[in-house]
């Protein structure tokens, strides 16, 4: 009798599911309202355990969620409308065909920019334990066993700005969690769950990617239910229903005509004194600040998903010093125990005219006497190109002998992840550590690196390691 009521119980919710899944489709396929104009721009990260690298990615998820929302027409932000630019300006060189390249001016605009930061993302919460058994049927049915529950989180602040305005539209916080029974015991006949759809990388198959699918369908909903209808203005096929500031035009135009339609009055009074003209405005200095952009089409990369902890890092080469996979958190890095050279097997890899490098340091002191780091490139001749340094309160980037940029803190590096960065194209090499770019080094000319390499220095040692991963090269960037 109660195994029929379990029975029931299950089949209830299961349609009660469908029915929900099949009502977010019929949506899709039947709305017929007014669309939004917005604009993903980017995700930064604050959380210790999210990279810049995977911030980047959730907002390349996000923009495509939006896309297939049919309230919203999202438009090229980041490096997409880098490469749109280029190739306008491309076709109005004369190189291209009279009349056949794409013009300037026909771009649409968008009305909303969206923007946010990690702020939580923790693949291994705290879980519990549920214990079945004993004598009753549901032993005899379970077999015995205990469920281990794994908990993920993922938390992002989200910002809705007004483009033209400069206003923020609304501001709150979207979490996503999911929870994972994995099985022990003695149980029979019971397995796991089925798989996630896609690949997170190491991530896949873990309820971290869950979390992660769930904030971004709960991103998604909140900025469909709290963007205000007046953005919902574009009708399709280049009409509107209510142009920007239509309604501060219109109060203007009723003020003005009520003012010449009223009588002209004598006045006993004296004529006014002249006004003071109004005085000069402040101006101020509008800097460029973080303008890295991550490179999309990986070349290479350290992830090691294949590496077992103790062991060296496979896919990079010795040179000196002491290097073995660690676990922290969950989360495999490597971990320098001395000073020394690590050469990540980049291969003949070849860079095209715009790529990336990326790599992760975590600091495990947050002290004046952390390990420093340097992510130096070479050429084919092995001669030495550039140096991007991290030290303890701060950062420095030098090419061919010559410091081009420094970036020293007020206080020491806090604790936790952060990241090295370079952004390379044929107009410049931009260095950043963090969200804060150090060095600006235009026409670098001859510049080809052939090979890389990770130098932790600065007397590391078994108690005071450095610890990074993450090593990436990739096509693309700004």
């Amino acid at each position: 009798m109660r195994k029929s009521t379990v029975l029931a119980v299950l089949t209830v919710i299961c349609l009660l599911a469908g029915s929900v899944l099949a009502g977010s489709i019929e949506e899709k396929l039947t709305y017929q309202g007014n669309k939004a104009r917005i604009t993903v721009g980017r995700i930064k990260t604050k959380a210790n355990r999210c990279s810049a690298r995977m911030a980047a990615s959730f907002g390349e998820m996000l923009s495509t969620a939006l896309t297939n929302n049919p309230r919203f027409i999202v438009l090229a932000s980041g490096e997409d409308l880098g490469e749109i630019t280029d190739e306008i300006r491309f076709a109005q060189s004369g190189m291209v065909e009279q009349g056949k390249g794409p013009k300037a001016g026909l771009m649409e605009g968008a009305d909303v920019l969206i923007t946010g930061s990690v702020t939580m993302f923790e693949p291994n919460a705290k879980g519990g334990k549920l214990g079945l058994g004993g004598t009753s049927w549901k032993s005899k049915l379970l077999g015995g066993v205990h469920l281990k529950l794994k908990k993920a989180i993922m938390g992002l602040d989200l910002k809705l700005i007004d483009i033209r305005q400069r206003r923020v539209i609304f501001a709150s916080n979207v979490e996503g969690k999911s929870t994972s029974w994995g099985v022990g015991g003695h149980g029979g006949g019971w397995g796991r769950d089925g798989s996630l759809i896609g690949g997170l990388g190491i991530y896949a198959n873990t309820p971290m990617e869950k979390a992660i699918r769930v904030c971004l369908n709960n991103v998604v909903e909140e900025i469909a239910n709290k963007l205000p209808s007046s953005y919902y203005r574009y009708k399709g096929k280049g009409q509107y229903t209510k142009q920007y500031g239509q309604n501060q035009a219109q109060g203007q135009t009723q003020q003005a005509s009520q003012t010449v339609s009223q009588p002209a009055r004598r006045s006993s009074s004296p004529p006014a004194a002249a006004e003071k003209p109004a005085a000069a405005p402040k101006r101020t200095i509008r800097r460029g600040g973080c303008d890295f952009v991550p490179g999309q089409k990986t070349l290479w990369i350290d992830d090691l998903s294949e590496d077992e902890v103790g062991e060296f890092p496979f896919n990079n080469k010795l040179d000196t010093g002491n290097f073995e996979v660690v676990d922290i958190g969950g989360e495999k890095w490597i971990m320098a125990t001395t000073d020394g050279k690590l050469i990540p097997k980049t291969g003949k890899i070849k860079l095209p005219d715009k790529y990336t490098v990326e790599l992760d340091i975590y600091n495990s002191t947050g002290a004046s006497n952390a390990p420093y780091c340097s992510l130096r490139l070479w050429d084919a001749k092995h001669k030495h190109l550039a140096n991007l340094h991290y030290f303890s309160y701060g950062a420095s980037f030098d090419l061919k002998g010559k410091g081009y940029g420094r970036k020293d803190m007020k206080t020491f590096h806090a604790k936790g992840v952060h990241h090295l960065r370079l952004m390379v194209n044929p107009r410049a090499i931009k260095a950043y550590i963090d969200d804060t770019r150090i060095a600006n080094v235009p026409n670098p000319g001859d510049f080809n690196p052939a090979s890389f390499s990770i130098e932790p220095h600065g007397n590391c040692t078994e108690k005071k390691p450095l610890y990074f991963r993450g090593f990436r090269i990739a096509a693309g960037g700004k």
